[in-house]
């Protein structure tokens, strides 16, 4: 099981911001947030930064309008990231305990939101349906750092298939193409290990 998270960058730092700024809108209450996309990828890969922020919520709530913040990165350059007023998780692949799987984010400058974000395995799934470039790479490196394995991967993609109504001829190209990745990965860190336990034995 993944570890809580405790992340910082600039980039982390902004986002907080945007929360911050709808919790303060919030009464009284206990609000769980899950993040999704770019972000979420960010925390486990640090690979990259993106410019909106995917979330889903436990309950209805009103966000502010206009959630953006201006920063600058570790480059000193100028960015944007924005809240995604668009997102909607029942437009992706995606497993029916993703919100009690979620993993959380030790951040405390909230009265209302615990923030979460989706579990490595439950991202790698939420990618899989819209597959573009940018998921791709996302799932290359979720893949490579080991953070669960080719086995229940599987399981859960089947797990999540029992809740998904279309086509699904492009997503099983997706799915294959993912698990045979992830298999790959793991061969070759089986390899690496018994290489390096050969050479110590010598």
């Amino acid at each position: 099981m993944t570890k809580d998270i405790n992340k910082t960058s600039k980039f982390i730092e902004a986002v907080y911001q945007i929360f911050e700024s709808i919790d303060k809108s919030l009464p009284d209450c206990d609000v769980k947030a899950v993040i999704a996309g770019g972000v979420a990828t960010h925390i486990y890969t640090n690979m990259r930064v993106s410019d909106d922020i995917d979330v889903v919520f436990s309950h209805r709530i009103l966000v502010p309008q206009d959630l953006i913040v201006h920063y600058k990165d570790e480059n000193n350059t100028d960015k944007t990231v924005y809240f995604d007023y668009n997102y909607n998780d029942s437009y992706a692949l995606m497993h029916p305990d993703y919100m009690d799987n979620a993993v959380k984010i030790n951040w405390n400058k909230s009265n209302n939101i615990k923030l979460y974000a989706l579990s490595p395995v439950d991202l790698v799934i939420s990618k899989l349906l819209r597959y573009i470039e940018t998921d791709q790479a996302d799932i290359r490196k979720l893949c490579e750092l080991a953070l669960f394995s080719s086995e229940e991967l599987e399981q859960k993609i089947n797990e999540a298939l029992d809740y998904y109504i279309g086509n699904i001829t492009f997503l099983k190209h997706n799915i294959d193409d993912t698990l045979a990745l992830k298999k790959e990965f793991e061969e070759k860190e089986w390899k690496n290990n018994r290489h390096k336990g050969t050479n110590f034995g010598l």
